[in-house]
């Protein structure tokens, strides 16, 4: 007991010490943190609402206040590809790129459940999305690979998985659909197709998992993800007079 006492007292210090390191970089060389873009907002939004990382938490506010520069600043590169290990980016550009839709859905079905099977599964497929969608919209490309992000959005079946990509899609929304071209928003577009889903399970998926952004990226997407679900319940409402 003494001894995992002393190793908690440990990692509190060494905690308290990176938050101090990294309150001080913030406040004393902004303009230089301010170079990390829409990671920097990424790595806020992911401590804002993770409880594990409390003493985080009143820094990871004061960077999301600064959410419109950081999106409008040139990501650095260095800090974009720190979202995934340099073996890892080349798995999944190779996947992507991969011309054969079958087999690109057979090679990202086996990168899904590799995922799963890692200890934080939310959070590293949350970087490799976000990687991805920072790379699609870098590129401009015009064939929104529909199959892909359908696949990614269901997890193949593992609720952790899935959850992680609609928080990673959701934030390219909120944050990069205005101050970009439209590729997020007509990604989100198709994925919520209503067509596709007039039920709108995708939408409720959607509305729960936008709880883990920004209250700022909060108040974007609520009318966007309300609006079939509303238009369906006012129908309803209707038949039942």
């Amino acid at each position: 007991e003494s001894a995992a006492a002393a190793a908690a007292a440990s990692l509190e210090e060494v905690t308290a010490a990176l938050r101090d390191l990294a309150r001080a970089l913030w406040e004393e060389h902004r303009d230089h943190c301010l170079e990390g873009g829409v990671p920097l907002l990424w790595a806020a939004t992911r401590v804002h609402n993770n409880d594990d990382v409390p003493a985080f938490k009143e820094l990871a506010k004061s960077i999301a206040e600064a959410d419109v520069q950081l999106v409008e600043q040139a990501s650095n590169q260095v800090c974009v590809d720190h979202l995934l290990f340099g073996e890892e980016q080349e798995q999944v550009r190779f996947i992507v790129d991969d011309a054969a839709k079958q087999r690109r859905s057979q090679m990202l079905s086996w990168y899904l459940h590799k995922k799963s099977g890692w200890l934080r599964p939310r959070g590293s497929l949350a970087d490799s999305v976000l990687w991805l969608l920072l790379r699609f919209i870098e590129i401009g490309s015009g064939d929104l690979r529909l199959d892909f992000w359908e696949q990614c959005w269901s997890g193949e079946g593992h609720r952790q998985l899935a959850e992680a990509s609609i928080v990673a899609i959701l934030f390219a929304v909120a944050h990069l659909a205005p101050r970009h071209d439209s590729w997020p928003k007509r990604l989100f577009d198709a994925l919520l197709n209503p067509t596709a889903d007039p039920e709108h399970v995708k939408q409720r998926q959607a509305f729960e998992a936008s709880k883990q952004l920004l209250p700022k990226a909060q108040r974007v997407l609520t009318p966007l993800l309300r609006r079939g679900i509303d238009s369906e319940r006012s129908l309803l409402m209707l038949g039942g007079r």
